[in-house]
């Protein structure tokens, strides 16, 4: 259960600075408002979360990084949906960084030592996408596979198995209802044979804050080496029989 990770502290404790700290802001945006988690994370991959909660506008996020002192390249949020262009300057002009969660299993990275597969990958964005000033520059942004961390977090992190992620003793429900809107589910085929898959039942957008704080942490090398998947779930797959 969620609640197990649940840490001996509360809202807005957080560790005292120290040279291993860093604290990370993940921004999940939604059509009216945007959704944040913010996070310490150690060295040694242990991290916990500080606060979350939403704000109303790009201004007012600004507003909390500077209260909470958050390092303008300590703050990630993710790309598409509406007003794209928007959200990439405001971004560019914020320092702040750009991620898009993709459907993809994994990325196939080369390098001299030869090929690996990891759970993101940097790529360039036009921050003027459909504007009158598309096609003028690009910014860095970083893609990563849904599935890949959403493996990590339900079937490695949240069930204790990896390094200590630890989340305040008055967490509001709706935080733990919505990080407990993905489910594994098991779609069998008419052939006999079967795949798991990611299914979300209900608004997850604290989840999608969760997901990309492990995504940082994988490009800052924190929680890089950790296994994306364990070789068999922690809890088993949902049945949901699917003919083709």
């Amino acid at each position: 259960d969620i609640l197990e990770r649940c840490g001996g502290y509360l809202t807005g404790q957080a560790w005292p600075d120290e040279k291993d700290i860093v604290t990370v802001m993940t921004v999940d945006r939604q059509q009216l408002y945007l959704v944040y988690v913010v996070r310490q994370w150690r060295r040694t991959g242990e991290s916990r979360l500080v606060e979350c909660g939403t704000v109303a506008s790009y201004d007012d996020l600004r507003a909390y990084q500077i209260e909470k002192r958050i390092r303008d390249r300590c703050v990630w949020g993710d790309d598409g949906g509406r007003d794209t262009a928007r959200w990439r300057q405001t971004a560019l002009r914020m320092g702040w960084n750009v991620v898009k969660g993709e459907d993809a299993k994994s990325y196939t990275i080369q390098e001299k030592e030869g090929n690996f597969r990891q759970g993101w990958r940097r790529n360039d964005a036009d921050p003027g996408i459909g504007t009158i000033n598309q096609g003028r520059a690009t910014i860095p942004i970083w893609l990563w596979a849904r599935p890949w961390f959403l493996d990590k977090l339900y079937n490695l992190i949240i069930p204790g198995l990896g390094p200590s992620w630890m989340l305040p003793d008055d967490i509001s429900t709706e935080y733990a209802r919505q990080l407990k809107s993905n489910e594994q589910r098991d779609k069998r085929h008419a052939d006999g044979s079967s795949t798991t898959y990611w299914h979300t039942t209900g608004p997850d957008h604290y989840a999608d804050c969760e997901l990309m704080q492990l995504v940082v942490a994988d490009i800052a090398g924190i929680t890089r080496k950790l296994p994306a998947k364990l070789p068999s779930a922690v809890s088993p797959p949902i049945p949901v029989p699917v003919h083709e």
